[in-house]
């Protein structure tokens, strides 16, 4: 409010008091004092001065907008003292414009002073904490490194933190990761200058057995029926192609000390038979890298495929297609190791393998030849008892 009206206010007041104590309560003169006086009051009140809080509201609606677990807490807290004294400004009705304005400056500036956190740094040294192995070292070396990233993560979870302390914390746990002492290997413990046993690795369904060093793994790598098509695809013989489909494949090797290695070969080893393929005759084949089969001796028992390894990684379960079934002695191709049909000089091929057929064919022959042959000599012997009973009578005729 001006100085001006409240002194013309003040001077009306003054006025009135005195004119009314001569007034000696005479009515029209009263009534004229109460008229100039409310005169006085309409100038005093048209000379108000309206306090604008429009700037003072939108920055208090900025403040709504801001994250407290981004911002360092220092400048944090400093933003909230002055939203409180701003908010108590807004709301209070006798207020100044020099009020309003210095609120105003006083939090846009608190606004800008703050200070945004920065956590990837202190992200990325706990993801290499996460990547170590407490089993690479030693057990001291471990404990202060778990401390220290134990610190880290309450650290890196907090709301109210500073950068300062973000910082501090990295630190300590970069510290704790350098001191770490790599455990020794025992040259008693080390696989390499251990000598083969005789076990037998599983995988996948697949299991060899054989003479290996402790640690050794296998792996049975199944391959997608995309795979099996290309693999198939790649086979040189095509004869065999075309007798024979792939059930199964796989890609067979060991591992140690995280180095890939071959099988060795004549490994004994079988593969469980594919759900769905248990009635069909199946052989187990090698395929080199070059795409040359070799045909292994397979026995078919107690749901598995037994065999042995060979050098090659690649394995594949064949089935005769149903074409072929139906003619077993014809089709064959020249090249005998690539036809499962051959047994290989496998003594103890059974009935399960693609060479089952020839032996029935010849018992059926067999079989025929000889009922032929009993029926005509029950001819015969009748057919020389007949003659012999006319000759009978006819000499007792004669007689």
């Amino acid at each position: 409010m001006p100085e001006k009206a409240k002194t013309a206010l003040k001077t009306a007041i003054d006025k009135a008091e005195a004119d009314y104590a001569n007034a000696h309560e005479d009515v029209e003169i009263i009534q004229g004092i109460a008229a100039d006086f409310k005169k006085a009051v309409e100038v005093f009140e048209s000379s108000r001065i309206q306090v604008d809080k429009t700037a003072l509201l939108n920055v208090i609606q900025q403040c709504a907008d801001l994250v407290k677990n981004e911002y360092d807490s220092t400048t944090w807290k400093a933003l909230q003292i002055e939203l409180k004294a701003a908010k108590s400004v807004y709301e209070t009705e006798k207020i100044t414009q020099k009020q309003v304005n210095d609120r105003v400056n006083a939090l846009t500036q608190a606004i800008k002073d703050l200070k945004k956190l920065d956590r990837s740094t202190l992200r990325a040294t706990l993801n290499k904490v996460s990547s170590l192995k407490a089993s690479d070292y030693t057990d001291t070396s471990w404990k202060v490194l778990e401390a220290a990233n134990k610190k880290a993560i309450s650290a890196f979870n907090e709301e109210e933190i500073t950068q300062t302390e973000l910082d501090e914390a990295n630190s300590d746990l970069l510290e704790a990761i350098k001191q770490l002492e790599v455990k020794k290997d025992d040259p008693q413990d080390d696989p390499k200058d251990e000598d083969p046993i005789k076990q037998t690795l599983t995988s996948n369904n697949v299991s060899v057995t054989g003479f290996f060093k402790p640690k050794t793994t296998l792996h049975a790598d199944l391959f997608t029926t995309d795979q099996v098509k290309t693999l198939m695809d790649g086979v040189k013989d095509t004869t065999f192609k075309k007798q024979y489909s792939a059930v199964q494949a796989y890609d067979l090797y060991l591992k140690l000390d995280g180095k890939r290695l071959a099988l060795n070969k004549d490994n004994a080893a079988s593969i469980s038979i594919p759900k769905g393929s248990e009635e069909k005759e199946l052989n187990v084949i090698a395929i080199d890298n070059n795409g040359n089969v070799t045909v292994l001796p397979t026995e078919k028992k107690n749901g598995k495929l037994y065999f042995k390894t060979a050098a090659a990684s690649t394995y594949a379960i064949v089935t005769k297609n149903a074409e072929d079934n139906d003619k077993p002695n014809n089709g064959g191709t020249d090249d005998k190791s690539n036809n499962p049909s051959t047994n290989n000089g496998n003594n103890n091929a059974n009935s399960n393998t693609p060479s089952a057929n020839n032996g029935n064919n010849e018992d059926v022959k067999t079989g025929d030849t000889t009922n032929v042959a009993a029926l005509l000599l029950v001819l015969i012997i009748s057919g020389g008892a007949i003659l012999l009973i006319v000759n009978r009578n006819r000499k007792h005729e004669k007689a």
